[in-house]
């Protein structure tokens, strides 16, 4: 088995590669709106489609706009807000999170997870 703690890091312009694979229990560095958080990973969960924080519309006076998207979480389609983004990171297909309400309420999601070494 490969050593999981091993990172590369990508060019800006890449896409995100798959490092390791989140375990509950770990603890893990991530970015949300240029803000670095740490957490305990709760939850594991396979997810289809991706969000970011650079893709929420915002409105004439900067506001976020309230929206929906279809995500697939472990096979099961759901209907989430894109609105609020917080203590959730999707990264490579796999979205762990430290919000225990994940996944009914999908709270953010990032592409910016780092491995547990860094945390």
């Amino acid at each position: 088995m490969a050593d999981t703690n091993q990172q590369t890091t990508p060019p800006a312009n890449a896409p995100a590669v798959k490092t390791w694979t989140p375990k509950i229990g770990e603890t893990c560095l991530y970015t949300i709106e240029d803000k670095r958080l740490k957490a305990v990973v709760t939850r594991v969960f396979i997810v289809t489609g991706s969000t970011s924080t650079k893709q929420r519309k915002k409105d004439a006076k900067g506001q976020f706009v309230q929206t929906t998207k279809e995500v697939k979480i472990n096979n099961v389609t759901k209907t989430v807000n894109d609105f609020v983004f917080e203590d959730v990171v999707l990264y490579e297909g796999v979205a762990f999170s430290a919000n225990q309400q994940f996944p009914e309420s999908i709270k953010g999601i990032t592409l910016d997870a780092l491995s547990p070494k860094e945390a």
